[in-house]
């Protein structure tokens, strides 16, 4: 199976295998140096292919770390349907909690928000890497609105806002745990707080 090149940009079309190698290889090197550290000619090497297929594939480091995070992401995280909204973000959360206690994922998250705040090229990458993770927490708030779980007047937005808020405050901050407790308890008070009258 075989993938093609992003439109505009001439060139063989790509294997999945070596694709995937070298979306393995960014995450392995991001968690280990940060993305001020990472280097695509260590990425090449772990990959087993030469720099200039990185650069034929993809426009700048940023975009390719971008995708090795939204590729792991939807891998790690996929949508859930529990039959509840209270099981479907319990679930989402405990997940996500777990998957950044793993060995340098809270540092390599680190490393990329900081990167993003100075404004630079990897800034729309990232937004857009924080966008799709959005998306997908705001469905699961929306089809609880659909049951009949959540209040219909329930600013969502703000509510995604809540959730990520916490994850990112103690990524950030590195000193409080993230684990399925914390996603409980968390969860219960949104729900507590949005119920339907």
């Amino acid at each position: 199976m075989t993938a093609t090149p992003p439109a505009g940009r001439p060139g063989r079309p790509r294997s999945e295998q070596t694709h995937q190698a070298i979306l393995e290889a960014t995450q392995e090197v991001l968690r280990e140096v940060g993305y001020g550290g990472l280097s695509l000619d260590e990425i090449a090497r772990r990959a087993k292919v030469g720099k200039r297929t990185i650069y034929r594939w993809w426009s700048s480091k940023g975009a390719l770390v971008a995708e090795a995070f939204r590729e792991d992401a939807a891998r790690r995280h996929p949508t859930v349907d529990t039959g509840t909204v209270h099981g479907d973000l319990v679930s989402y959360l405990s997940a996500l909690f777990s998957d950044v206690s793993s060995p340098g994922k809270k540092a390599a998250l680190s490393s990329m928000m900081a990167e993003a705040q100075t404004g630079g090229d990897f800034a729309a990458d990232f937004d857009q890497f924080i966008e799709d993770r959005r998306t997908l927490v705001r469905d699961l708030l929306e089809r609880g609105v659909r049951r009949g779980e959540i209040a219909p007047d329930t600013d969502l937005d703000l509510s995604v806002d809540v959730l990520f808020g916490v994850f990112w405050y103690r990524v950030l901050t590195g000193d409080r745990p993230l684990d399925p407790a914390v996603a409980h308890a968390l969860v219960a008070g949104l729900l507590q707080a949005t119920r339907p009258a």
